[in-house]
């Protein structure tokens, strides 16, 4: 028997500076999904901060944190209180100092049950002027594979090298489609 599965997608920008403010805004965003009623919602790439990859800064530590870590308590939260699984792109800074352009599963029960560190980082030349990025400076590439998956209460989920600038390499796409 076919069984629908709905996925709510969060267009966050445009975004500030300021990450408490980008997740009041984020939390506002999720109230108007959840009238649909989504198994799964799902929140950008570098979320609650706004893409700052895109622009060059001197001082960027701020933009960073652990996972788990503030962000991902905030959305235990909500995935608990509205029983809801989470899929979101954080900034992520491990223990060793270590940055990485990271994508986490929240469960239902606020867990995090799977994470995916973005491999394929774009150069930061572009082939057109308005598209820079300065993904390099900011992170390292993953270190967790092609792609995590697991399963929820509703669905198997992947968080795939197909994402962002890494869609590219066919490698990668060839390896998510083939599991």
């Amino acid at each position: 028997m076919a069984r629908t599965l709905k996925v709510a997608g969060i267009q966050m920008g445009p975004c500030g500076m300021d990450k408490s403010e980008n997740l009041k805004r984020a939390d506002v965003l999720l109230e108007q999904a959840l009238r649909r009623r989504p198994q799964i919602v799902c929140y950008p790439e570098l979320f609650q901060t706004y893409f700052f990859a895109a622009n060059y800064y001197a001082d960027y530590r701020h933009f960073f944190e652990p996972i788990p870590g503030p962000t991902t308590a905030h959305l235990a939260r909500h995935a608990i209180a509205h029983g809801v699984n989470i899929v979101a792109g954080i900034a992520e800074i491990t223990p060793g100092g270590e940055r990485y352009n990271s994508a986490v599963i929240i469960d239902t029960r606020g867990e995090i049950i799977g994470k995916y560190r973005k491999a394929h980082l774009p150069l930061n030349v572009s082939d057109k002027e308005y598209r820079r990025s300065y993904e390099k400076n900011y992170f390292q590439g993953g270190t967790l594979g092609s792609r995590s998956s697991t399963s929820t209460k509703h669905a198997s989920v992947s968080l795939s090298a197909t994402t962002g600038t890494s869609r590219r390499p066919s490698g990668s796409s060839r390896s998510a489609a083939q599991r």
